[in-house]
């Protein structure tokens, strides 16, 4: 009996110091919000420096570049001043596992993303800045958001300040509708949704740039029924959108953007033909969900030759096969278009519109 009692002391033993440097290495390997993304093999995230001061925020700052800039040097972090608000709960986590409505399929923080991120944040990384801008957003809260102190905001084209417009009414962000792009070389990230707003709800596309983890571009667009009927339940991505590029056969940045360009010089030409553009057999084009015309049976607009179109590209998902871009179609409408690119074709077309004059960022 002793000699048992012996063994089983000394099988004790040798387990702590096991035990110990587990506890000891769970408190020394923090997590920034862009150190540990949840990729295999990633190195604990460096030590940081405390936080600036929050300091006053700026109205109306017109100081940043466009939204297809280059990156820019890092802008000192600038916390939201607390605004007033009506007291509203959070909504609740969707079944995306987020409490901004979950990407409908698309992994909210996965993935290793494509190209070399030039502005120190990666794909989960922009990710999570856009789970952030959609919490502040539905908790109608801009306070929550850390942001550059010459942030630019529109909607529809005319420059707000964070927490007006949508922000005012926003109450949760639908299940099973987010669409979201980003570009870890470019530094920004987007999303096609659809916004609940209480009784009601709205159709909503955002772009954000990104620079050292803190937004300093917000672009946003409302659509109403000007332009294109919007039907909510078209803004559920099909599911073409939601996967993956097979890394053997992902196409280059420099692809993804000739076939989305094609696409543009078919608009100004009216000629597909002409232009190049490559459409899958099953190509189907949505205008703020509604479906407006597919491969065999192109619209109007995309027939008519519209001449020289002014025209950005500020998202090119590599990892997804996503192009998102802007058009000025004269003084009438300014669409954001996300393409679905597979094999050099064009297989889907989101298009948000509102049918303003502008932008906001020529």
């Amino acid at each position: 009996m002793r000699e048992l009692t012996t063994r089983v002391r000394l099988a004790g033993v040798r387990r702590w110091p096991r035990v110990a440097v587990a506890i000891c290495a769970g408190v020394l390997c923090g997590c920034g919000p862009t150190g540990s993304s949840g990729e295999t093999g990633g190195a604990p995230a460096p030590p940081t420096t405390a936080a600036p001061a929050p300091v006053r925020m700026p109205t109306n700052s017109a100081g940043s570049a466009g939204a297809d800039a280059t990156a820019q040097a890092p802008k000192p972090a600038t916390m939201m001043p607390a605004q007033p608000m009506t007291p509203t709960a959070m909504p609740p986590a969707s079944g995306g596992g987020s409490g901004a409505g979950g990407s409908a399929g698309m992994p909210a923080a996965g993935g290793t993303g494509a190209g070399t991120p030039a502005t120190g944040c990666d794909r989960p990384c922009l990710i999570a800045v856009l789970e952030s801008y959609l919490t502040a957003l539905t908790a109608k809260d801009p306070s929550k958001l850390m942001v550059t102190d010459d942030v630019r905001f529109t909607e529809n084209g005319v420059e707000l300040k964070l927490g007006e417009g949508l922000w005012q009414m926003a109450s949760g962000v639908r299940d099973g509708t987010r669409l979201d792009f980003a570009d870890p070389v470019q530094g920004q990230v987007g999303s096609q949704l659809v916004v609940e707003t209480g009784s009601s709800a709205k159709g909503y596309s955002v772009r954000l740039k990104v620079v050292e983890s803190r937004i300093s571009e917000v672009k946003t667009c409302v659509p109403g029924n000007t332009e294109a009927p919007v039907n909510l339940m078209g803004f559920v991505p099909d599911p073409i959108f939601l996967q993956p590029i097979d890394p053997a056969k992902r196409p280059t940045r420099d692809e993804l953007l000739k076939s989305a360009q094609a696409y543009e010089k078919m608009l100004e030409t009216g000629s597909a033909s002409m232009a190049g553009v490559k459409f899958h057999p099953e190509m189907v084009r949505l205008e703020n969900g509604t479906e407006t015309d597919n491969a065999a049976s192109l619209s109007a607009r995309e027939r008519a030759g519209q001449g020289d179109l002014p025209s950005r590209y500020p998202i090119i998902d590599e990892e997804y096969g996503l192009v998102f871009a802007v058009y000025q179609f004269g003084t009438i409408l300014v669409p954001s278009e996300l393409f679905k690119i597979m094999d050099g074709e064009i297989r889907l077309l989101n298009i948000v519109i509102n049918g303003q004059s502008t932008d906001g960022w020529d």
